[in-house]
């Protein structure tokens, strides 16, 4: 009886925590639109801006601008589900090679140093976005308020600690959906 009761457990630790169907479509499905919103938009930008300057010869001043500020924000957005998957990059060699509780601190010590990380650039954005609140300084070419993209910076840190914080059991286990 005992050991069923062992074998019960040791199945229960290595099966991957459940999946959250809401939390995966906040964290992963959502994102992803966004960013592929964010995509096609910038597609037309780009289009838009060859074809003024090769058949019009007249270039969308602000194009490349805009396109940096829309990559910001795709980038952080794209950022919460890739720490909501725990896809990014890693040392693979060290993790595959842990067992048992070294494998849990290091999980443990990668949700923490995440955490503690996003926090820190978390504060330096709201300064960043505090002054340029205050002054209200716009970009040189499009004339954007620069609030706008470093705003990117501060929401997509806001949600990598988020998305590293309800993933503790993965992070803690090593098993992703």
């Amino acid at each position: 009886m005992a050991e069923a009761q062992t074998r019960e457990n040791d199945a229960s630790d290595d099966a991957p925590p459940p999946a959250t169907p809401a939390l995966h479509f906040l964290f992963v499905k959502i994102p992803f639109v966004i960013c592929g919103v964010i995509m096609l938009a910038a597609i037309a930008i780009n289009i838009s801006n060859v074809v003024g300057r090769y058949v019009f010869n007249a270039p969308v001043s602000w194009a490349e601008e805009v396109l940096s500020y829309m990559i910001i924000w795709g980038v952080f957005i794209a950022a919460c589900a890739v720490t909501y998957q725990g896809t990014h990059l890693k040392m693979d060699l060290v993790v595959m090679n842990l067992r048992g509780l070294r494998a849990k601190l290091l999980g443990a010590l990668t949700v923490a140093l995440v955490v503690i990380c996003a926090i820190f650039l978390m504060r330096q954005s709201y300064q960043i976005v505090q002054l340029y609140s205050m002054t209200g300084e716009t970009s040189m070419g499009a004339r954007v308020p620069l609030i706008y993209p470093h705003t990117g910076l501060l929401v997509g840190f806001f949600l990598i600690a988020l998305a590293a914080i309800v993933r503790i059991r993965a992070y803690w286990t090593g098993k992703f959906d």
